[in-house]
């Protein structure tokens, strides 16, 4: 029902925000060896 919809939504989101979060430390790791 819409209670699993929003949870998914959630979930979702949720995991797409600590994957760019990933993306974004990794970046920052990778400066500092540059640096």
């Amino acid at each position: 029902g819409t209670t699993t919809v929003t949870t998914m939504a959630t979930v979702t989101s949720t995991n797409t925000t600590q994957a760019a979060s990933l993306v974004t430390n990794s970046t920052t790791a990778s400066s500092s060896k540059r640096i």
